[in-house]
Parts: C-alpha cells; sequence; structure tokens
C-alpha cells in the first residue's frame, strides 16, 4: 500500500517555500516571489533575494570545489587541490564575515514521496494487526508492517556548516604540503562528512486536502454554479475529509490539530447544504489552518 512518486512542480515549489532557511534571517524562496509593496519596498526584497541567490552560489561551489580538491589528491595533484581549497577558504571566509549571523548553509535538496493507498481503516487494521504480532514478540514483523504506514513528503536539506567548515579546511594545508597525501584525503572526507542533513516531513494526505481545497474555493466562489459544479464541491468535501482522517491515523499531528480542522469542514458541509455565501470564506479559513500547520512543521 505504500508507493513513490515524483510530485508535481507546484507542490515541491510550496514545500521548498516553506522549508529552506539559512542560519535565522536568510531564507531561500522561490524566484518567482514578487512581494506586492511599494517601490523603495520592492528595490529591498531585490537586494535581499539577490544576497540569498549569492549566499546559495557561494555555499555551492565551495562544496563543489571542495570534492574537486579531493578528486585531485586521488590523482596525485596536491599543487591543484591546494589551489581549489585555497579558494573555498576564501569563499567561505569572506561569507561568515559578510553574515556572521549564518548557521548552515543549503547546497542541496532532495524530494522523496511515500504514499499510503490505503484508507483509515486499513491503518486501523494494520496497526492492530501490529499490535498481535508485537504480543507476540514477532518484532521485525511488526517493524515492517509499521514501516509500511507512511505517506508523506519529506524534503532532504543538505547544509554546509558555515561555523566549522572553513576551519577544518584550513587545518588540511599543511597536511599537503607536508607530504601527508593519505592524511589529507581522510582529513577532507572526514570535513565532507561534516555536512549537516535535515529532514522535513510533510504529511501528504494533508497537501492533497489543501490542494483539493483550492479547486473547492474555485466552485464556491462561482456566482452561477452548475449542477455538475454542485456535485463536484460535495465530492470534493468528502474527498477533504477522507485525506485529513488518514494522516490522522497515520500520526501526522496530534487530535486537537484534526478536531480543528473537521469542525470547520463540518461549517463547510453544512455552508454547501444551505447553499450560503458563507462557503467561500470558510473554505478559506481551512485552506489557512492547514497552511499554518505544515509551516509549523
Amino acid at each position: 500500500m505504500k508507493n513513490r512518486k515524483i510530485l508535481p512542480a507546484g507542490i515541491i515549489a510550496f514545500l521548498l517555500a516553506i522549508t529552506l532557511t539559512i542560519g535565522q534571517t536568510v531564507s531561500a524562496a522561490p524566484a518567482s516571489s514578487k512581494p506586492t509593496t511599494s517601490e523603495p519596498a520592492d528595490r529591498t526584497a531585490g537586494k535581499a533575494a539577490e544576497a540569498r541567490e549569492s549566499i546559495l552560489q557561494e555555499a555551492v561551489a565551495a562544496l563543489a570545489l571542495t570534492k574537486q580538491a579531493l578528486r585531485d589528491l586521488d590523482a596525485n595533484k596536491p599543487k591543484d587541490a591546494l589551489s581549489k581549497l585555497a579558494i573555498v577558504t576564501g569563499k567561505l571566509e569572506i561569507l561568515v564575515a559578510a553574515h556572521p549571523e549564518l548557521g548552515l548553509a543549503p547546497v542541496d535538496v532532495k524530494v522523496l514521496t511515500i504514499e499510503f493507498l490505503g484508507s483509515r481503516d486499513d491503518v486501523e487494521k494494520a496497526v492492530e494487526k501490529a499490535e498481535d504480532l508485537l504480543e507476540d514478540h514477532k518484532i521485525q514483523e511488526a517493524r515492517e508492517l509499521l514501516n509500511s504506514l507512511a505517506s508523506e513528503i519529506v524534503v532532504r536539506v543538505v547544509n554546509l556548516p558555515l561555523a566549522t567548515y572553513p576551519r577544518h579546511i584550513k587545518e588540511i594545508a599543511p597536511l599537503i604540503e607536508a607530504g601527508k597525501i593519505t592524511e589529507a584525503k581522510t582529513a577532507l572526507e572526514n570535513v565532507l562528512a561534516t555536512l549537516v542533513i535535515t529532514d522535513h516531513v510533510y504529511p501528504l494526505p494533508v497537501i492533497q486536502a489543501r490542494d483539493m481545497l483550492i479547486e473547492a474555493a474555485h466552485i464556491a466562489g462561482l456566482d452561477k454554479p452548475s449542477d455538475a459544479d454542485k456535485k463536484r464541491l460535495s465530492e470534493l468535501l468528502k474527498l477533504i475529509r477522507e485525506r485529513l482522517e488518514l494522516a490522522e491515523a497515520l500520526g501526522y499531528g496530534d487530535h486537537k490539530t484534526y478536531k480543528d480542522f473537521y469542525d470547520t469542514l463540518k461549517k463547510i458541509e453544512k455552508s454547501v447544504k444551505k447553499d450560503n455565501k458563507q462557503k467561500k470564506s470558510l473554505i478559506d479559513k481551512l485552506t489557512n489552518q492547514i497552511r499554518d500547520y505544515l509551516q509549523k512543521r
């Protein structure tokens, strides 16, 4: 009941926008983001975006040069390795001096999707079976079963630790100059092993519910919805409830969070049945609740 698939570009952009953060004040955002502000604010935002892009480019370049230096050592080209490591040190020291608040700089992002194709009932049955297996001390069988109970998008961010990386690189140069190539290679491999990998996990059913809400909001905003539109809106609300129930059953979030979702969804369902004008604003409310929930993860 578990499947891996490629995400639509829109979902990836949404996830990256709420995930990538450099240090405490500099964050990466989609290049297409455009603030609707005054001209001076636009210029400030533009400069901030340029600064983010510059930081990312320098960090990525430093990592690439580090790997090239390691290949130079493998090829017994110590002078080439020293030259590249000198550039790495220079780049990062300038970066740290200009932005002392930075701790981590993202240099790579990967997105993995795992989808559970069953229902809430399937999850509950699997949990009961796992409990029976644990009672019989069949731990590995229970473990395999529980591992299948996931439906999520994992955004894996690889970060360069700016506080320590330049210092460790500088410590390798004396080893190369002394002809201790094997030791230098080991030290350089250890530096590359200091990259910080952070996984940000987002429940796929909740994201799917969010996307359905976008379509539902469009239909709810129509001046004269057709019978087909009304039928589709009812179908969407049913699917949204199923997605949220699945996410809750899989353990993505606490009971209070989902209670708030269900309370708003119940109001939407009543509003749709009465065909009053509140349904659009209520759908927007639930969309915002889900957005806030995803941003806090």
